[in-house]
């Protein structure tokens, strides 16, 4: 893919993508990364903008994400322009919560974490004693004779 530099506004480079057709920048802000493009200059700028200017007081928390079966920690970097708020996960992935979701989060604390995965070590440690104690009971059985089961 072609990109040709076209400017550099408020600290962010915007190149233009010839295969593309698009203008396009990747903007970073308070550990928060976002790849965007727009079909014109003024456009992209105005977006930069309402980026920067959305997340210029905001500072990233973490949280419990309660949805799965497990505690889940999340990261918020960012808030957008549409109120939505910008997820970090696991392996760097980057999605999008709304408030709705929000009511499966709770706030982060570093020693119910701890709690949380020392209990999940414990109940580890208890399913693979007792897949242990199943192997060790089922090798105690002889297999089937089939013969004894046919009479002549």
């Amino acid at each position: 893919m072609e990109k040709i530099k076209i400017a550099d506004y408020k600290g962010h480079e915007i190149f233009y993508s010839e295969d593309e057709d698009k203008f396009i920048c990747e903007i970073e802000m308070n550990e928060d990364f976002k790849k965007m493009k727009r079909v014109s200059l003024k456009s992209i700028k105005d977006e930069i903008d309402q980026f920067i200017k959305s997340n210029i007081g905001f500072v990233p928390f973490v949280v419990f994400d309660t949805s799965w079966s497990i505690l889940k920690v999340k990261k918020i970097v960012a808030l957008r322009k549409d109120g939505k708020y910008v997820e970090q996960g696991e392996s760097n992935s980057i999605s999008y919560v709304g408030k709705k979701e929000f009511g499966n989060y709770l706030q982060y604390d570093n020693d119910i974490h701890e709690e949380y995965m020392s209990n999940e070590k414990d109940a580890e440690n208890a399913r693979l004693k007792h897949n242990q104690i199943r192997k060790d009971i089922i090798s105690k059985l002889k297999p089937v004779d089939i013969s004894l089961y046919f009479t002549e």
